[in-house]
């Protein structure tokens, strides 16, 4: 695994984690800020050839993403419903509107794996199975829920233990540590309600029991997180075998 410093990215990072081939596979936050200098580093240092931009359309800022030599998809895998939509042009009046409609986190991380989104599943893993060389780069908005879940669903394919997925998944933290306790100190200024601050800057970490949970909603709806991989994914031993002499430098 490799940390990806950027310019204007946060939490970004190359999950080559045990044998997934380096310069791969990169997740992280959304891109609408990015500087040329990071293209430079994505494109030049990292080969990137393919963008999963798993937001929402409401949340999709501009079109920065139509960088040349790389292919932009946009699949949004949690219903609007539950992520809902920005409330303000900056940063500060999302966080201030946020006080009286604080997202349920752990309905977004259900709501990409209910069976509606199996189409989003799909086209993820058809992209990785296409995609013969270069990087791949997924996001969300903090490269955090939506990004975390689709993270752990690739690494399981690929192989990963639940302890290795569980790790990046909790590495979020440490990028977005700065931003959460931003996110506390204003909301405590403004509010003057300590416990409500801590809530919203918990929306801006990862946390265990989400991902345990989602596991665990998979394990009820679909009986196992293989039989996911197949009936959500379409991913047959075929299909798993060649993700593997893909992303792997030797199978475990």
């Amino acid at each position: 695994m490799e940390i990806i410093k950027l310019d204007n990215v946060i939490n970004v990072r190359d999950i080559s984690y045990k044998n997934i081939k380096p310069k791969r596979l990169l997740r992280g936050s959304a891109l609408d800020s990015v500087t040329d200098s990071d293209v430079d580093v994505l494109k030049n240092k990292y080969n990137l050839k393919a963008i999963i931009d798993l937001r929402i359309k409401e949340e999709i800022e501009n079109e920065i993403f139509h960088i040349p030599g790389v292919t932009y998809y946009n699949v949004p895998i949690a219903s609007k419903e539950v992520v809902g939509i920005p409330c303000g042009k900056s940063f500060n009046q999302e966080l201030i509107a946020m006080q009286n409609d604080i997202p349920d986190m752990q309905a977004i991380y259900n709501n990409c794996l209910m069976p509606d989104k199996k189409d989003m599943w799909v086209k993820i893993f058809d992209i990785l199975l296409n995609t013969e060389e270069g990087s791949i780069f997924w996001h969300c908005q903090q490269g955090k829920d939506r990004c975390g879940t689709v993270a752990a669903i690739i690494e399981y394919a690929l192989g990963l233990d639940y302890d290795t997925i569980l790790e990046d998944y909790l590495l979020t933290n440490e990028s977005n540590k700065e931003k959460a306790n931003y996110v506390y100190e204003l909301i405590s200024y403004i509010s003057h309600d300590d416990d409500l601050a801590n809530t919203l800057k918990n929306v801006f970490l990862s946390h265990k029991e989400h991902l345990d949970n989602a596991f665990n909603y998979i394990n009820q709806q679909y009986g196992s997180v293989d039989n996911f991989l197949l009936e959500m994914c379409d991913l047959t031993e075929e299909k798993i075998n060649k993700l593997k002499q893909m992303y792997l430098e030797t199978a475990f």
